[in-house]
């Protein structure tokens, strides 16, 4: 029986702005450059076997195998197949700090993509293992309702609640100026 691999990836990536569909979609290309990576040459032909929910993610790593030119399309043919299959796709909001005093709210998000993949040569397995990456960067919460795709479940993650002195710090901070500024507007003027 083939021997199962865990192929790790992390990435970290700070202040990236984009949906989290989009990381998704970074996740199959880098996983699917892993196994390549390691297994080598193109493929006469493809299967993928992900669960409905991750369909849209089977057509984008069929799309990354023709733009990487890893389909075989010449006569000769190598008698190799390609069968990928994902498990698992998340989401997930770690924290919610302050960039700054009295910056932005910013949000620590993390993406996970995992699965399975087998390549055949001549109908025999010739290796067959998992697949595990993520990525993790950090966007602005003002951003939320930009970031998570109604339509697709695995975009999609509960926040984490606001920290309640750090929403409370900044209207404090204000009436303290203001009332400082006055103060210092009257005694100014008295003298």
């Amino acid at each position: 029986m083939a021997f199962l691999f865990l192929l790790l990836f992390q990435l970290t990536i700070i202040a990236q702005e984009s949906d989290n569909y989009s990381l998704f979609k970074g996740l199959v290309s880098k996983s699917i450059e892993n196994i390549i990576a390691e297994s080598g040459n193109k493929y006469d032909s493809l299967s993928f076997n992900s669960v409905q929910s991750y369909s849209s993610l089977n057509s984008e790593a069929q799309i990354y195998f023709f733009k990487s030119g890893l389909l075989n399309t010449s006569v000769n043919k190598s008698g190799k197949h390609f069968e990928y299959s994902i498990q698992n796709a998340s989401i997930r909001y770690d924290e919610i700090f302050r960039d700054g005093l009295l910056g932005k709210f910013m949000l620590v998000r993390t993406a996970e993509l995992s699965g399975n993949y087998i390549i055949t040569e001549n109908s025999k397995i010739a290796k067959a293992d998992s697949f595990y990456v993520s990525i993790t960067d950090t966007t602005s919460l003002d951003d939320k309702s930009k970031l998570e795709n109604p339509s697709l479940h695995f975009t999609q993650s509960e926040f984490p609640a606001e920290p309640f002195f750090s929403g409370l710090l900044e209207p404090v901070i204000a009436i303290g100026t203001f009332v400082v500024t006055l103060l210092l507007f009257f005694t100014v003027r008295s003298k």
